[in-house]
């Protein structure tokens, strides 16, 4: 029994400690100990709509836009009037 608590505590360490080193890794942007950094992107929505299509064209030249930024890491964190920032964190 001693042999198996021994064995139990030795796994749980060792889990711990690999716990541990995934949570210690950087996320990107981060800067050793110091805070998150951003980069930041306006978009004014005027350039990518033509005033002349439909709104639902309007709309889907928008969602493209948008998209095209999601896939490259850019997620939208304000919009006012027709301008919209994105940021992600710093590369």
């Amino acid at each position: 029994m001693h042999r198996h608590s021994l064995s139990v505590i030795v796994v749980c360490v060792l889990g711990i400690a690999a716990l541990s080193c995934v949570l210690a890794q950087e996320a990107p942007g981060k800067t050793g100990n110091g805070p998150q950094t951003w980069e930041y992107r306006a978009v004014y929505l005027l350039d990518i709509i033509e005033l002349s299509q439909k709104p639902s064209e309007q709309t889907a030249a928008i969602e493209k836009q948008f998209n095209q930024l999601g896939q490259e890491g850019w997620e939208l964190s304000l919009q006012l009037n027709m301008v919209a920032m994105f940021k992600r964190p710093k590369r």
